[in-house]
């Protein structure tokens, strides 16, 4: 059964309002309390437009906060650095930037991802202009403090390309993580005008920001320059998001592209060297194939978590529902593993012949982030429309068990419900909200996202950040 917009709004405030599940859904009161917005945060710089671009919990020993990144709009290119470093309960933390926050022009075009690594050190990636007025990779690194790192790049930002000749390919971020060791592994997309096709790319930066040249497939002099790839064959290939897992292994996880009415969630193992096996072994293709309009297949991966070192979850959309999947490496051998296979134990939403994967019932919601609990539930964020009023959007909580079936302790139905930003001073609710980041801090999940500072219109976006209420429901630093 697929519901209405009209159905979903009646259902879901229905459900949010309650009280069987005010634990579980409602934001804690008690977060930002000077804040005076019932549980949320905005974070903002002035007027200017700020979207999260992700959240990540600090990670020196001594810190338990938060920190925040978004895209800022404005500087010399178009997009700004916007980071704010919030404490365990939601207050910015004073000797972080000025007064816990810092915008800085990286010479950034987009800004799309941020990590903290084990040193408490920030980094973020986008796109830049490069030959041609092209994009380029874009990595910034930022101290502790908030102060870009000299010791990073040039002046605390570099760039990269996989360009080798005076053709501009069309490259941007889109997934960034730090290994133990500093060293950071960056995965986007390629445009290749001169093949007229799309491919993802890997590279791995020194902790320096030097090209990591002990790295990837792609031969440079004595060295390896990272990797271009497909998911399979000679499909199109758009990367959402980078995993590291078992034994030193990563998965890219992303978007193949069979015909100009089916695309698929699909994924590709990456060995500890940046290496690939041939011949696509390695690689797996995760159809959801919800009917669209005209018969459209269209399966686009937005983001991914890993359940434990060899399991990988998948989610995004599937026709515009929100969607999910889940597979296993497999086939270790000689200390690498070889195979990624489907998880049968994946129950989703048991649809008849197309069993291992969860659709929702409900129309145009698109979840933006997951985080998974230590017995394997997940909760993704994301947004949905109010179903009543034309443009209005509302921030989406979906949870699923960790066989992959809607949560039915979680909301009135298929797992689902429903957050209202509030506007500043507490004067009714956002008209647009959408979460686009979620982190846990002990058994509480900690969301993110970007709401208009509106109750009638879009202007004027600001970050923000609630804290859910819970019941113990997830596993104690675990995400």
């Amino acid at each position: 059964m697929r519901l209405s917009r009209l159905a979903v709004l009646g259902c879901l405030a229905a459900a949010a309002a309650a009280p069987a599940f005010a634990n579980d859904t409602d934001v804690d009161p008690s977060f930002a309390p000077t804040a005076n917005l019932d549980g949320w945060t905005r974070q903002y710089f002035g007027t200017t437009d700020e979207k999260t671009v992700g959240l990540a919990r600090a990670t020196t020993a001594t810190d338990a906060g938060f920190i925040l990144a978004t895209s800022v709009s404005g500087g010399s290119n178009g997009a700004r650095v916007g980071l704010f470093k919030l404490d365990r309960n939601g207050t910015r933390v004073a000797d972080f930037g000025v007064a816990g926050r810092i915008v800085t022009d990286t010479g950034f075009t987009t800004v799309d991802a941020m990590t903290v690594d084990g040193s408490g050190r920030i980094v973020v990636v986008g796109s830049r202009p490069g030959f041609g007025g092209v994009g380029d990779f874009a990595i910034a690194r930022f101290q502790p403090n908030g102060s870009l790192d000299p010791a990073f790049g040039t002046s605390g930002v570099t760039s990269y390309t996989f360009e080798q000749s005076s053709t501009a390919f069309a490259e941007a971020s889109r997934s960034v993580l730090t290994d133990t060791d500093g060293k950071i592994v960056v995965a986007g997309n390629v445009g290749i005008p001169s093949a007229s096709s799309n491919r993802f790319g890997l590279f791995r930066l020194n902790v320096d920001g030097t090209l990591d040249t002990t790295f990837g497939n792609l031969v440079n002099g004595s060295g390896f320059r990272g990797v271009v790839e497909r998911f399979s064959g000679t499909r199109d290939a758009y990367a959402a998001k980078v995993l590291k897992v078992g034994g030193n292994h990563y998965v890219v996880v992303g978007t193949s592209v069979y015909s100009s009415t089916d695309t698929d969630f699909a994924a590709r193992l990456i060995l500890p060297d940046g290496g690939i096996w041939a011949n696509d072994t390695g690689t797996i293709s995760l159809p959801i194939d919800e009917p669209g309009n005209g018969g459209s297949l269209y399966d686009t991966a937005i983001s991914a978590a890993t359940t434990g070192p060899t399991t990988v979850v998948v989610a995004g959309t599937a026709s515009g529902h929100a969607a999910a999947r889940r597979f296993k490496l497999g086939g270790l051998s000689g200390g690498l593993y070889t195979t990624l296979t489907n998880d049968t134990d994946f129950v989703g939403s048991a649809i008849a012949g197309r069993p291992n994967r969860f659709v929702s019932i409900y129309a145009d919601t698109y979840p933006n982030a997951l985080a998974v609990r230590g017995n394997g539930d997940i909760l993704m964020v994301g947004r949905i429309p109010d179903g009543v009023t034309a443009g209005r959007q509302l921030g989406l909580l979906t949870r699923l068990r960790a066989n992959g079936s809607p949560d039915p302790d979680f909301s009135f139905s298929d797992g689902a419900s429903v957050l209202y930003a509030p506007v500043s001073g507490n004067a009714g609710t956002s008209w647009y909200t959408e979460l686009t980041a979620v982190v846990l801090d002990g058994a509480r999940p900690v969301i993110a996202g970007s709401a208009v500072d509106s109750t009638a219109a879009v202007n004027d976006f600001d970050a923000v950040v609630a804290r859910l209420s819970s019941d113990m429901i997830f596993a104690d630093g675990f995400q």
